[in-house]
């Protein structure tokens, strides 16, 4: 497996699992009682799926969760979010953040298609992509001779899109009613320059040794974050008729995750998340679904 996929692998399970399985059980010394310290790490390894909601693509195999965390005095880094506290209370926190959009994960598990233009169909541009009208984007058939030359079957790339770097305000809080977290955030890597505001609500049980956190949220992207990861223009694909302009929408998801502690160091991890589309990128020509799951299962090693 190539240097660049096993990493893509990490990454993505830092982004999509660690506030979930990894953070289920706080690190205990062997008298089972809570360790306080100014860092944290641990690693997790098992098997897990997200399911890839673009067209003609492979879902994305998960093998390991990461769970790295480090807190001075004012600045922290906490898996994946480089941040400065201005707030520090004991139910309100106010931080600003540094981090990356996983959005751009997606397109490296495509697989080569083709469009089938409909009859009558010009290469010439055209205006912006209707759903109705649209070409039938398609894996090639076995029939179909090399480079998509018969059955009016042309090429078509999937856009090359990057990682975006972001930077934000945080907030957090927490209580005996859960833990809410909001971040408000903005490309400042001019990758799309757009903005995002996502939230989630998590409340946690423990019993004994079980522990178990459920979770809701929501995931608000702009037009410019919409449009750079979901629209296609002529840029794209050149001399091929489907464009599509992607515009503010909101994503919501809920998820799970439970723990079982065997010991001061090791526990069995397993997280479950649903993620249903905003209409705006549900509409899109590279999407076929209207919704996104994961689930991971393993072990999980806390040092």
């Amino acid at each position: 497996m190539q240097l660049r996929t096993v990493v893509s692998h990490i990454i993505l399970s830092v982004s999509l699992m660690i506030h979930a399985a990894a953070h289920a059980q706080e690190p205990v010394d062997d008298s089972g009682d809570e360790i306080q310290r100014s860092w944290d790490f641990g690693i997790g390894l098992g098997y897990g799926e997200l399911s890839n909601p673009f067209v003609a693509s492979d879902d994305v195999p998960l093998y390991a969760i990461l769970d790295f965390a480090w807190y001075g005095e004012r600045f922290f880094f906490d898996n994946g979010d480089l941040g400065f506290t201005f707030v520090e209370e004991e139910k309100l926190g106010i931080n600003a953040i540094l981090n990356y959009s996983s959005e751009r994960i997606y397109y490296s598990y495509f697989n080569e298609l083709g469009i089938q233009l409909r009859s009558g169909a010009s290469a010439s541009p055209g205006p912006p992509f209707s759903i109705e009208d649209s070409p039938l984007i398609r894996l090639p058939q076995e029939s179909l001779t090399e480079g998509f030359g018969s059955n009016n079957i042309v090429p078509f790339d999937i856009p090359d899109r990057d990682f975006a770097f972001n930077l934000g305000v945080e907030f957090l809080w927490s209580g005996n009613w859960g833990e809410l977290q909001t971040q408000l955030t903005h490309d400042i890597s001019s990758t799309h320059d757009g903005a995002e505001l996502w939230m989630e609500y998590r409340y946690g049980w423990q019993w004994g040794d079980w522990s178990l956190r459920p979770s809701i949220g929501l995931s608000w992207k702009d037009q410019d974050l919409v449009d750079y990861y979901y629209g296609i223009d002529q840029d794209d694909n050149p001399g091929i008729p489907l464009f599509y302009d992607g515009d503010t929408t909101t994503n919501y998801f809920a998820g799970v995750s439970t723990a079982y502690r065997l010991n001061s160091h090791w526990s069995l991890v397993g997280t479950f998340r649903y993620e249903r589309l905003g209409d705006e990128i549900r509409n899109s020509p590279l999407i076929t679904e209207d919704d996104t799951t994961s689930v991971f299962a393993g072990l999980f090693y806390r040092f």
